[in-house]
């Protein structure tokens, strides 16, 4: 399967920022900005909220420990 620049920017971010610490926050969410501020919430509602904060087109937004993404243009 060929992934675009978005999906491997996101697998990058991902793997460097939230799989470090993946077992800590299983089942959160995270926001990581383009500049590698992490941030994680217990609810969909919350991520979105702190990403709102944030607003930035470069922030991603994983669900931790599982294959879903969503980048925030």
């Amino acid at each position: 399967m060929v992934q675009d620049s978005t999906g491997q920017e996101a697998r990058r971010m991902y793997d460097e920022h939230v799989k470090p610490v993946e077992q800590n926050h299983r089942d959160e969410y995270a926001l990581v900005t383009p500049d590698g501020e992490t941030f994680f919430a217990p609810t969909l509602v919350d991520i979105f909220k702190r990403a709102h904060e944030r607003s930035n087109p470069g922030n991603y937004i994983f669900k931790v420990g599982e294959v879903a993404l969503g980048k925030i243009r």
